[in-house]
């Protein structure tokens, strides 16, 4: 009974939850993708394998209509040998070919579908890690607003509270904005606790905009292998695309966000609830002025 407690007590960590949960989304989205390329590859193998067959066939048939392959004096021995007692019809070429012709039909209407099943596991993957990030960036924000650092009053070259660098890959400070104390540190734990494989070897990088209370107004989460997750505010929903797909603002892409990379920012303005469209710096940092830079909206920001 003690055992069992004890095991209940370290399930029911935050921490623990977050992670397993994220391993059996990664397994889940791993053994869809391994379906799926496994079906595509096994119906290209028995097309080619009909083709080649239907090959073979033409060739020997051609090879042995010829006159003079077998000597007159032998094909009625030759005859006799290779045909049975028991005479069974085979398949004819146009059977064949209709075979053929049946599979191609198939294959032109599944391989779609499964491409589109492939790239919705993806998708799914990244929202699952994007997901996890925002777990783990909300985690190491409370923390942080719990220890009294109070960001907002921090001078900056732009006014006191206008930008702060609260965590980063490399310690230093976003463009225009301060940089807290512990930042790089503050960025490791981040990506300990996430479990994203790619923040851990590199490949991937997230932009994480909160407000003053350690709530994450906007996080884009780029996984490396060309796709993109992101999760808004004002919508409280995630999404993932796929960089250079077209969007409602134009081809997706974070060239325009470059600036905040590996970055945990905050700005005053993600704590405005309303935003003065003809303001561009209060634009900017709405939820919507990020879609917008992401093309992901189509509004003035777009690019």
């Amino acid at each position: 009974m003690i055992l069992f407690y004890q095991v209940d007590i370290i399930l029911s960590h935050p921490a623990v939850n977050l992670n397993v949960s994220a391993a059996l989304q990664n397994t889940f989205s791993d053994l869809t993708n391994f379906f799926f390329v496994f079906l595509a590859g096994t119906l290209y193998f028995l097309c080619t394998l009909s083709v080649s067959i239907s090959l073979l066939y033409c060739i020997f048939s051609s090879i042995l209509r010829k006159p003079n392959f077998i000597p007159q004096s032998g094909r009625r021995n030759f005859s006799k040998c290779c045909t049975p007692k028991t005479k069974k019809r085979g398949f004819t070429l146009v059977e064949l070919i209709v075979v053929l012709v049946i599979l191609a039909i198939l294959a032109a209407l599944l391989i779609p579908a499964l491409t589109g099943y492939i790239d919705k596991a993806k998708k799914d993957q990244v929202i699952a890690e994007t997901r996890m990030l925002h777990e783990a960036i909300q985690t190491e924000m409370v923390e942080l607003y719990g220890s009294n650092v109070d960001w907002k009053t921090s001078s900056t070259t732009l006014g006191t509270g206008a930008h702060k660098t609260l965590a980063n890959r490399t310690g230093t400070a976003c463009v225009g904005s301060a940089v807290l104390p512990d930042a790089q540190q503050r960025y490791n734990e981040i990506v300990k606790l996430s479990e994203v494989s790619s923040l851990q070897d590199g490949t991937g990088h997230f932009y994480a905009f909160i407000t003053s209370n350690a709530k994450i107004h906007a996080l884009v989460y780029n996984s490396g292998r060309g796709y993109i997750g992101v999760y808004f505010r004002d919508t409280q929903q995630y999404d993932a695309y796929k960089i250079g797909e077209q969007a409602a603002g134009g081809a997706v892409k974070l060239d325009l966000l470059n600036s905040y990379i590996d970055s945990v920012l905050y700005n005053q303005s993600c704590d405005l609830d309303s935003f003065n469209p003809d303001d561009p710096s209060e634009l900017m940092w709405s939820c919507s002025g990020i879609r917008g830079l992401l093309n992901i909206e189509n509004n003035g920001l777009n690019s």
